[in-house]
């Protein structure tokens, strides 16, 4: 994982986002920005600018971990 995120310090225009998803289709997108959004069957959830890359990776943790009220909370602080 966090090799995946290490990869967003190398702008590309292709490919600006690194994510994550569990089996029930829930997304954790992570961008070059900072920008991170949650979303659900395609259908954004929350999303916060500013995250740095160790707060993504601890995002990815808990989405790994099933804990999506947790993120929700967070990006939405």
């Amino acid at each position: 994982m966090r090799a995946a995120l290490a990869e967003l310090d190398t702008p590309d225009m292709e490919h600006p986002s690194s994510w994550l998803s569990d089996e029930d289709d829930w997304v954790l997108d992570v961008y070059e920005s900072g920008l991170v959004i949650l979303s659900s069957a395609g259908e954004e959830v929350c999303k916060r600018e500013g995250i740095s890359r160790e707060d993504a990776l601890q995002l990815w943790l808990l989405l790994q971990r099933g804990q999506r009220d947790e993120i929700s909370q967070k990006l939405e602080a």
